[in-house]
Protein backbone atom coordinates (compact mmCIF):
# COMPACT_ATOMS: atom_id res chain seq x y z
CA UNK A 1 0.00 0.00 0.00
CA UNK A 2 1.26 4.06 -0.47
CA UNK A 3 0.49 4.46 3.39
CA UNK A 4 -0.02 2.76 6.17
CA UNK A 5 -3.14 0.65 6.82
CA UNK A 6 -4.52 2.20 9.78
CA UNK A 7 -6.74 -0.94 10.35
CA UNK A 8 -3.88 -3.15 11.29
CA UNK A 9 -2.46 0.24 12.96
CA UNK A 10 -5.40 -0.01 15.19
CA UNK A 11 -5.60 -3.80 15.62
CA UNK A 12 -1.61 -3.57 16.60
CA UNK A 13 -2.59 -1.08 19.19
CA UNK A 14 -5.28 -3.10 20.58
CA UNK A 15 -3.36 -6.45 20.56
CA UNK A 16 -0.51 -4.62 22.36
CA UNK A 17 -2.74 -3.12 24.86
CA UNK A 18 -4.13 -6.19 25.42
CA UNK A 19 -1.06 -8.43 25.82
CA UNK A 20 0.39 -5.90 28.35
CA UNK A 21 -2.75 -5.19 30.22
CA UNK A 22 -3.11 -9.61 30.67
CA UNK A 23 1.02 -10.10 31.86
CA UNK A 24 1.32 -12.15 34.93
CA UNK A 25 3.76 -10.75 36.62
CA UNK A 26 3.35 -7.00 37.08
CA UNK A 27 6.88 -6.01 38.37
CA UNK A 28 6.97 -1.91 39.22
CA UNK A 29 9.14 -1.85 35.75
CA UNK A 30 6.26 -2.92 34.15
CA UNK A 31 4.23 -0.52 35.73
CA UNK A 32 6.27 2.27 34.30
CA UNK A 33 6.83 0.41 30.78
CA UNK A 34 2.78 0.17 30.35
CA UNK A 35 2.31 4.11 31.57
CA UNK A 36 5.07 5.20 29.24
CA UNK A 37 3.31 3.69 26.39
CA UNK A 38 0.09 4.56 27.38
CA UNK A 39 1.01 8.49 27.35
CA UNK A 40 3.27 7.94 24.02
CA UNK A 41 0.05 6.74 22.29
CA UNK A 42 -1.91 9.81 24.40
CA UNK A 43 1.00 11.85 22.21
CA UNK A 44 1.81 10.46 19.30
CA UNK A 45 -0.37 7.37 18.51
CA UNK A 46 -1.83 6.71 15.37
CA UNK A 47 -6.08 7.06 15.02
CA UNK A 48 -6.43 11.04 15.41
CA UNK A 49 -7.52 12.46 18.95
CA UNK A 50 -10.42 10.25 19.59
CA UNK A 51 -7.91 7.37 19.74
CA UNK A 52 -5.08 9.17 21.46
CA UNK A 53 -7.59 10.72 23.71
CA UNK A 54 -8.67 7.36 25.13
CA UNK A 55 -4.66 6.48 25.64
CA UNK A 56 -4.75 9.53 27.57
CA UNK A 57 -7.93 8.80 29.63
CA UNK A 58 -6.58 4.77 29.96
CA UNK A 59 -3.30 6.17 32.03
CA UNK A 60 -5.02 9.03 33.91
CA UNK A 61 -7.68 6.51 35.04
CA UNK A 62 -4.50 3.80 35.61
CA UNK A 63 -2.69 5.92 37.78
CA UNK A 64 -5.50 6.62 39.67
CA UNK A 65 -7.18 3.55 40.35
CA UNK A 66 -3.61 1.02 40.32
CA UNK A 67 -3.53 0.00 43.83
CA UNK A 68 -6.92 -1.23 43.16
CA UNK A 69 -6.63 -3.35 40.03
CA UNK A 70 -3.44 -4.77 41.28
CA UNK A 71 -3.52 -8.38 42.92
CA UNK A 72 -0.58 -10.31 44.58
CA UNK A 73 -0.39 -14.09 44.80
CA UNK A 74 1.94 -16.35 46.27
CA UNK A 75 2.97 -19.45 44.06
CA UNK A 76 4.07 -22.30 45.72
CA UNK A 77 3.28 -25.05 42.97
CA UNK A 78 4.30 -25.86 39.14
CA UNK A 79 1.56 -26.44 36.36
CA UNK A 80 2.21 -30.16 37.91
CA UNK A 81 1.10 -29.46 41.27
CA UNK A 82 4.88 -30.26 41.92
CA UNK A 83 6.01 -28.34 45.07
CA UNK A 84 8.48 -25.25 44.05
CA UNK A 85 10.16 -22.74 46.11
CA UNK A 86 7.22 -20.01 46.76
CA UNK A 87 7.43 -16.62 44.91
CA UNK A 88 5.12 -13.76 44.57
CA UNK A 89 3.95 -12.33 41.11
CA UNK A 90 1.84 -9.32 40.21
CA UNK A 91 -1.14 -9.33 38.03
CA UNK A 92 -3.69 -6.63 36.36
CA UNK A 93 -7.56 -6.88 37.05
CA UNK A 94 -7.44 -6.58 33.08
CA UNK A 95 -10.89 -7.77 33.02
CA UNK A 96 -11.88 -4.56 34.50
CA UNK A 97 -9.29 -2.64 32.94
CA UNK A 98 -10.82 -3.66 29.45
CA UNK A 99 -14.44 -3.56 30.78
CA UNK A 100 -13.88 0.25 31.64
CA UNK A 101 -11.85 1.59 28.74
CA UNK A 102 -11.68 1.14 25.23
CA UNK A 103 -8.86 1.99 22.35
CA UNK A 104 -10.19 4.33 19.91
CA UNK A 105 -13.65 4.64 21.84
CA UNK A 106 -14.59 1.02 20.34
CA UNK A 107 -15.15 -2.29 21.72
CA UNK A 108 -12.61 -4.38 22.00
CA UNK A 109 -13.95 -7.52 20.08
CA UNK A 110 -14.10 -4.99 17.09
CA UNK A 111 -10.66 -5.21 16.79
CA UNK A 112 -10.49 -9.18 16.79
CA UNK A 113 -13.37 -9.19 14.13
CA UNK A 114 -11.98 -6.14 11.66
CA UNK A 115 -8.25 -8.44 12.36
CA UNK A 116 -5.37 -7.96 9.64
CA UNK A 117 -5.33 -6.10 6.22
CA UNK A 118 -1.86 -5.56 4.70
CA UNK A 119 -0.38 -7.29 7.69
CA UNK A 120 -2.85 -10.70 7.13
CA UNK A 121 -0.20 -13.70 5.91
CA UNK A 122 -0.05 -15.86 2.95
CA UNK A 123 -0.75 -18.46 5.27
CA UNK A 124 -2.90 -18.73 8.35
CA UNK A 125 -1.07 -17.86 11.90
CA UNK A 126 1.59 -16.05 9.48
CA UNK A 127 2.42 -12.02 10.26
CA UNK A 128 -0.66 -10.84 11.94
CA UNK A 129 0.55 -9.58 15.38
CA UNK A 130 4.07 -8.84 14.49
CA UNK A 131 3.83 -7.40 11.77
CA UNK A 132 1.02 -4.96 13.39
CA UNK A 133 3.67 -4.63 16.22
CA UNK A 134 6.46 -2.97 13.92
CA UNK A 135 3.79 -1.01 12.18
CA UNK A 136 2.73 0.93 15.47
CA UNK A 137 6.50 1.22 16.72
CA UNK A 138 7.33 3.11 13.26
CA UNK A 139 3.93 4.70 13.40
CA UNK A 140 4.44 6.19 17.00
CA UNK A 141 7.67 7.65 16.11
CA UNK A 142 6.93 8.83 12.41
CA UNK A 143 4.31 10.53 15.20
CA UNK A 144 6.55 12.19 17.56
CA UNK A 145 8.76 13.37 14.21
CA UNK A 146 5.79 15.46 12.47
CA UNK A 147 5.01 16.80 16.49
CA UNK A 148 8.82 17.69 16.78
CA UNK A 149 8.60 19.49 12.99
CA UNK A 150 5.52 21.62 13.41
CA UNK A 151 5.85 22.76 17.29
CA UNK A 152 9.39 21.91 17.95
CA UNK A 153 10.70 19.38 21.02
CA UNK A 154 8.16 21.19 23.37
CA UNK A 155 5.40 18.60 21.48
CA UNK A 156 7.21 15.87 23.41
CA UNK A 157 7.42 17.39 27.07
CA UNK A 158 5.30 15.26 28.50
CA UNK A 159 6.94 11.57 27.62
CA UNK A 160 9.33 10.63 30.04
CA UNK A 161 11.95 9.20 27.90
CA UNK A 162 13.02 9.75 24.12
CA UNK A 163 9.82 7.61 22.07
CA UNK A 164 12.87 4.94 21.09
CA UNK A 165 13.75 4.36 24.75
CA UNK A 166 9.77 3.63 24.98
CA UNK A 167 9.46 1.13 22.60
CA UNK A 168 12.29 -0.64 23.85
CA UNK A 169 10.91 -0.51 27.29
CA UNK A 170 7.49 -1.98 25.37
CA UNK A 171 9.14 -4.99 23.76
CA UNK A 172 11.31 -5.47 26.98
CA UNK A 173 8.04 -5.62 29.17
CA UNK A 174 5.29 -7.30 27.20
CA UNK A 175 6.62 -9.06 24.09
CA UNK A 176 6.21 -12.43 24.49
CA UNK A 177 8.71 -14.06 23.10
CA UNK A 178 11.93 -14.24 24.50
CA UNK A 179 14.50 -14.70 21.61
CA UNK A 180 12.79 -12.01 20.14
CA UNK A 181 13.10 -9.82 23.17
CA UNK A 182 16.63 -10.25 23.24
CA UNK A 183 18.12 -9.68 19.97
CA UNK A 184 15.85 -7.30 19.57
CA UNK A 185 17.52 -5.44 22.75
CA UNK A 186 21.10 -6.21 21.99
CA UNK A 187 20.92 -3.98 18.77
CA UNK A 188 23.40 -1.35 19.87
CA UNK A 189 22.10 2.19 20.49
CA UNK A 190 23.83 4.98 21.43
CA UNK A 191 22.92 8.68 22.16
CA UNK A 192 23.49 10.00 18.98
CA UNK A 193 20.39 7.43 17.62
CA UNK A 194 18.63 9.11 20.33
CA UNK A 195 19.07 12.53 19.73
CA UNK A 196 16.43 13.68 16.98
CA UNK A 197 13.36 12.05 16.49
CA UNK A 198 14.14 11.42 13.14
CA UNK A 199 17.45 9.60 14.21
CA UNK A 200 15.37 7.39 16.19
CA UNK A 201 13.27 6.65 13.26
CA UNK A 202 16.18 5.12 11.14
CA UNK A 203 17.37 3.25 14.63
CA UNK A 204 14.17 1.13 14.62
CA UNK A 205 14.01 1.35 10.87
CA UNK A 206 17.43 -0.41 10.96
CA UNK A 207 16.62 -2.73 13.65
CA UNK A 208 13.28 -3.84 11.73
CA UNK A 209 15.66 -4.65 8.30
CA UNK A 210 18.37 -6.42 10.75
CA UNK A 211 14.84 -8.68 12.11
CA UNK A 212 14.32 -9.75 8.70
CA UNK A 213 17.37 -10.61 7.34
CA UNK A 214 17.88 -12.85 10.76
CA UNK A 215 14.37 -14.35 10.24
CA UNK A 216 15.42 -15.08 6.36
CA UNK A 217 18.40 -17.15 7.73
CA UNK A 218 16.47 -18.89 10.23
CA UNK A 219 13.44 -19.48 7.56
CA UNK A 220 15.80 -21.42 5.47
CA UNK A 221 16.93 -23.48 7.85
CA UNK A 222 14.06 -24.70 8.66
CA UNK A 223 12.25 -24.89 5.32
CA UNK A 224 14.21 -24.44 2.25
CA UNK A 225 11.56 -23.58 0.22
CA UNK A 226 10.74 -20.43 2.18
CA UNK A 227 9.08 -17.77 0.63
CA UNK A 228 12.04 -14.48 0.62
CA UNK A 229 12.21 -11.91 2.95
CA UNK A 230 12.94 -8.57 1.42
CA UNK A 231 14.36 -5.44 3.16
CA UNK A 232 12.41 -2.58 3.61
CA UNK A 233 11.56 -0.19 1.46
CA UNK A 234 11.92 -1.75 -1.50
CA UNK A 235 13.51 -0.54 -5.02
CA UNK A 236 9.41 -0.89 -5.93
CA UNK A 237 8.16 0.97 -3.33
CA UNK A 238 10.42 3.78 -2.67
CA UNK A 239 12.52 4.09 -6.25
CA UNK A 240 15.12 6.65 -4.47
CA UNK A 241 15.89 4.93 -1.55
CA UNK A 242 18.77 3.42 -2.57
CA UNK A 243 21.55 4.18 -5.04
CA UNK A 244 23.08 2.89 -7.56
CA UNK A 245 25.25 0.60 -5.00
CA UNK A 246 22.38 -1.08 -3.62
CA UNK A 247 23.13 1.55 -0.13
CA UNK A 248 20.41 2.78 1.23
CA UNK A 249 20.04 6.93 1.12
CA UNK A 250 19.54 7.52 4.93
CA UNK A 251 17.66 11.17 3.59
CA UNK A 252 15.38 9.55 1.44
CA UNK A 253 14.41 6.58 3.57
CA UNK A 254 13.27 9.17 6.74
CA UNK A 255 11.08 10.66 3.74
CA UNK A 256 9.81 7.70 2.68
CA UNK A 257 9.09 6.37 6.50
CA UNK A 258 7.38 10.23 6.87
CA UNK A 259 5.30 9.88 3.90
CA UNK A 260 4.15 5.91 4.79
CA UNK A 261 3.31 5.83 8.39
CA UNK A 262 3.11 9.99 8.83
CA UNK A 263 -0.90 10.37 7.89
CA UNK A 264 -1.68 8.07 10.63
CA UNK A 265 -1.51 10.34 13.74
CA UNK A 266 -3.95 12.52 11.89
CA UNK A 267 -6.33 9.84 10.32
CA UNK A 268 -9.66 9.12 12.53
CA UNK A 269 -11.16 6.75 10.53
CA UNK A 270 -10.80 4.44 13.56
CA UNK A 271 -12.50 6.04 15.91
CA UNK A 272 -15.61 4.88 17.29
CA UNK A 273 -18.93 7.34 18.73
CA UNK A 274 -17.31 7.66 22.26
CA UNK A 275 -19.29 7.29 25.65
CA UNK A 276 -18.57 4.39 28.19
CA UNK A 277 -18.47 0.54 26.88
CA UNK A 278 -22.10 -0.72 26.92
CA UNK A 279 -21.39 -3.99 29.03
CA UNK A 280 -24.03 -5.23 31.54
CA UNK A 281 -23.19 -6.13 35.17
CA UNK A 282 -19.65 -5.87 36.69
CA UNK A 283 -16.67 -8.18 35.47
CA UNK A 284 -15.04 -10.02 38.84
CA UNK A 285 -12.00 -10.91 38.84
CA UNK A 286 -10.64 -14.44 39.10
CA UNK A 287 -9.95 -15.78 42.32
CA UNK A 288 -6.59 -15.94 43.26
CA UNK A 289 -6.30 -19.13 45.09
CA UNK A 290 -8.10 -20.58 41.70
CA UNK A 291 -5.68 -18.88 39.22
CA UNK A 292 -2.60 -19.58 40.78
CA UNK A 293 -1.85 -22.94 39.76
CA UNK A 294 -2.13 -21.62 35.69
CA UNK A 295 -0.12 -18.18 36.98
CA UNK A 296 3.07 -20.63 37.65
CA UNK A 297 2.21 -22.25 34.60
CA UNK A 298 2.49 -18.74 32.34
CA UNK A 299 5.70 -17.43 34.73
CA UNK A 300 7.40 -20.31 34.61
CA UNK A 301 6.94 -21.19 31.12
CA UNK A 302 5.83 -18.51 29.33
CA UNK A 303 3.01 -19.70 28.12
CA UNK A 304 0.60 -17.29 26.02
CA UNK A 305 -2.83 -18.74 27.01
CA UNK A 306 -4.24 -17.64 30.25
CA UNK A 307 -6.05 -21.03 31.64
CA UNK A 308 -8.10 -19.79 34.79
CA UNK A 309 -9.50 -22.43 36.56
CA UNK A 310 -12.70 -20.60 37.30
CA UNK A 311 -15.45 -21.72 34.87
CA UNK A 312 -17.55 -18.67 36.31
CA UNK A 313 -14.92 -16.50 35.93
CA UNK A 314 -14.77 -17.02 32.01
CA UNK A 315 -18.13 -16.98 31.08
CA UNK A 316 -18.30 -13.54 32.99
CA UNK A 317 -15.07 -12.69 31.13
CA UNK A 318 -16.54 -13.70 27.65
CA UNK A 319 -20.15 -12.75 28.24
CA UNK A 320 -19.01 -8.95 29.55
CA UNK A 321 -18.81 -8.41 25.51
CA UNK A 322 -21.41 -10.73 24.68
CA UNK A 323 -19.52 -12.60 22.76
CA UNK A 324 -21.36 -16.51 22.55
CA UNK A 325 -18.08 -18.59 22.01
CA UNK A 326 -14.33 -18.44 22.05
CA UNK A 327 -12.40 -19.84 18.86
CA UNK A 328 -8.86 -21.23 19.43
CA UNK A 329 -7.25 -21.79 15.84
CA UNK A 330 -3.70 -23.12 16.07
CA UNK A 331 -1.87 -23.30 12.50
CA UNK A 332 1.68 -24.63 13.68
CA UNK A 333 4.89 -25.57 10.64
CA UNK A 334 5.71 -29.49 11.28
CA UNK A 335 9.10 -28.26 11.07
CA UNK A 336 8.78 -25.62 13.61
CA UNK A 337 10.86 -26.53 17.33
CA UNK A 338 9.60 -23.48 18.30
CA UNK A 339 6.06 -24.82 17.89
CA UNK A 340 6.03 -28.50 19.66
CA UNK A 341 7.93 -26.04 22.32
CA UNK A 342 4.15 -23.72 22.49
CA UNK A 343 2.52 -27.48 22.82
CA UNK A 344 4.34 -28.39 25.60
CA UNK A 345 4.33 -25.66 27.75
CA UNK A 346 1.38 -23.26 26.44
CA UNK A 347 -1.43 -25.50 24.95
CA UNK A 348 -0.93 -28.24 27.65
CA UNK A 349 -2.20 -25.97 30.77
CA UNK A 350 -4.73 -24.55 28.32
CA UNK A 351 -6.34 -27.82 27.75
CA UNK A 352 -5.70 -29.51 31.48
CA UNK A 353 -7.72 -25.74 32.65
CA UNK A 354 -10.80 -27.97 30.87
CA UNK A 355 -12.76 -24.41 30.47
CA UNK A 356 -16.54 -24.78 29.16
CA UNK A 357 -16.79 -26.61 25.77
CA UNK A 358 -19.62 -24.64 25.46
CA UNK A 359 -17.98 -21.54 25.51
CA UNK A 360 -14.83 -22.24 24.62
CA UNK A 361 -13.30 -24.74 21.23
CA UNK A 362 -9.55 -25.04 20.26
CA UNK A 363 -8.94 -26.44 16.29
CA UNK A 364 -5.23 -27.38 15.47
CA UNK A 365 -3.91 -27.36 12.33
CA UNK A 366 -0.67 -28.74 10.68
CA UNK A 367 0.53 -26.62 7.74
CA UNK A 368 3.22 -28.82 5.73
CA UNK A 369 6.73 -26.74 4.09
CA UNK A 370 5.22 -28.11 0.50
CA UNK A 371 1.64 -26.88 1.64
CA UNK A 372 3.26 -23.03 2.49
CA UNK A 373 5.67 -23.31 -0.67
CA UNK A 374 2.67 -23.49 -2.97
CA UNK A 375 0.75 -20.69 -1.09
Amino acid sequence: PPTAPVQDLSVGVASLLHEAFSTMDFAPEKKSALFDLLQLLCVAGPGGDTCRSSACAMRASLEQEWDSLITQATISHDEEYTPITPFTVTHLDFARVEHEHRWCNRPWPDFASESWSWCMGRTPGARGYTCGLWMVFHSLLAGADDLVSKAGDTALASLPQPPVEIVRGTVASFFACQSCRDHFLAIPISPTDKATTQAQMLWLWSAHNQATARIAVEDLQHNPNAPPRGQWPSPQACPTCQGLDGQYDTVEVVKHIQHFYGGALYDSSQGGAGGAPAIAGAVAAAPVESGATNMAARVKNGAQATAASASGFMHKLIGKYEQPRVHVQIFYFTVCPHCELFFKLGLKPFIEAQLPGDLVTVSILPIYPPILHAL
